[in-house]
């Protein structure tokens, strides 16, 4: 009895709101929204939302005004080191 309960209220638990934020060409970006997420979204209980950041140059910028707001950042490997210094991101291999 005790077992179907968590089950039955695991199955009800609010999706978990994201963001992550992406810099990528628009058909990979809108393939990434519309055929990868709605997959991970259903799979997960989650509400993943795209956000599509313009400048490279402007990610630490990005992140400040999101702060605790995103959950992944795809960046260009020549700016991950100073981002994972400052302590702005993470490296996936660290969770």
């Amino acid at each position: 009895m005790c077992a179907v309960s968590l089950v039955f209220f695991a199955g009800c638990a609010a999706p978990r709101h994201s963001k992550i934020l992406v810099h990528m060409i628009k058909a990979q970006e809108e393939y990434f929204g519309k055929e990868i997420l709605p997959g991970f979204d259903k799979e997960n209980a989650a509400a993943t939302e795209v956000v599509h950041y313009e400048n490279t140059a402007e990610i630490k910028s990005e992140l400040d005004n999101r702060p605790g707001g995103v959950a992944l950042v795809k960046i260009p490997f020549d700016k991950s080191q100073s981002l994972i210094a400052g302590g702005l991101v993470r490296p996936l291999d660290s969770f």
